[in-house]
């Protein structure tokens, strides 16, 4: 008996001693260089992401929000997304429908894959925005007035067409999956490593979805990815275990939120060790969605790279530039 529970001890201490001597050792990193932890590392504070354009100061995804963002020098990065269109065009909204941004709540749904580029134009995407004050100016525009206001549907050709020259990164999510995703993959690279090559180092492609980043990674490697959702779950898993050097992640950077649930657990990952260990992978770590000041405040605190919101205007008053 006492025999074998010295044996016991003796497995147990060799495991916390490897255990011990495995956290200690420095972790893979995900890309040897990494330029937006480099500019986030210059400016010696978090970037500014405007979320879907800043969808609190004007309609989401629209080109009014992106020319506010870029004339007001509200936001360091812009957050948009990419879908497909039935005629394959990338154009930039978050939803598969047009009902939540273009008509009424009662309407029937209309999907995005189901109308080409031309069909899109004939909807006004600020039709259901509200403002602070709870006031919906575009609601009773004509279909002329809103494209002149920028409230068509853009898409992300003539984005990357319209800011090229502007100091500002984009943040460009596919919303499709599977095979669609891959393809919005392929037509996104023929554009930066085409007649947009200037956007190369200043955009980087995020998806919730695994598959995606994996055709990413192995496909386009010198490409900046970042990951969400599922994808991230092992990398979080062996950070809090203190075990680095058994994950090499294949992204640049960790896109989550500032608390994160796994199983029954909620998981803090708005600290400056978890922040630190990605740095240790050189992976930039943004925060999405972050609207509370208080949550802003912790973020900056702890040195987070990129904080994604819907409302910039507040955040670069905290950070006070």
């Amino acid at each position: 008996m006492r025999k074998g529970l010295k044996i016991f001890l003796i497995v147990i201490g060799s495991v916390i001693l490897l255990w011990i001597f495995i956290s200690l050792l420095p972790p893979l990193k995900s890309v040897k260089q990494n330029k937006w932890l480099e500019y986030r590392n210059s400016l010696n504070r978090p970037l500014i992401s405007a979320h879907r354009g800043g969808s609190e100061l004007n309609p989401e995804n629209t080109e009014m929000a992106f020319d506010y963002i870029v004339n007001n020098d509200l936001a360091d990065i812009i957050e948009i997304d990419v879908r497909v269109t039935k005629d394959n065009k990338l154009v930039i909204i978050h939803d598969d429908t047009i009902n939540d941004t273009a008509l009424d709540e009662d309407e029937e749904e209309v999907f995005v894959r189901d109308l080409t580029y031309e069909e899109l134009l004939n909807y006004n995407f600020g039709y259901n925005f509200e403002t602070r004050d709870g006031l919906r100016p575009y609601k009773d525009i004509t279909i002329e007035e809103a494209n002149s206001l920028g409230l068509t549907i853009m898409l992300l050709d003539e984005f990357l067409e319209k800011y090229q020259d502007e100091e500002i990164k984009v943040l460009i999510e596919i919303k499709d999956v599977k095979e669609l995703a891959n393809f919005a993959a392929d037509e996104i690279m023929k554009l930066l490593n085409g007649k947009y090559n200037s956007w190369k180092e200043e955009s980087m492609i995020i998806s919730f979805t695994d598959s995606v980043i994996n055709y990413i990674s192995k496909k386009y490697p010198e490409q900046y990815i970042g990951a969400l959702g599922y994808k991230i779950i092992p990398e979080i898993v062996v950070q809090k275990l203190g075990l680095n050097v058994l994950f090499k992640a294949n992204y640049s950077s960790i896109q989550t939120k500032i608390r994160r649930e796994i199983g029954p657990l909620t998981i803090n990952l708005g600290t400056a060790n978890f922040i630190k260990k990605a740095h240790q992978r050189n992976q930039t770590v943004a925060y999405w969605t972050i609207d509370d000041v208080e949550d802003m405040r912790i973020l900056i605190e702890n040195g987070a790279d990129i904080i994604t919101t819907d409302c910039p205007d507040i955040l670069k008053q905290e950070l006070g530039i």
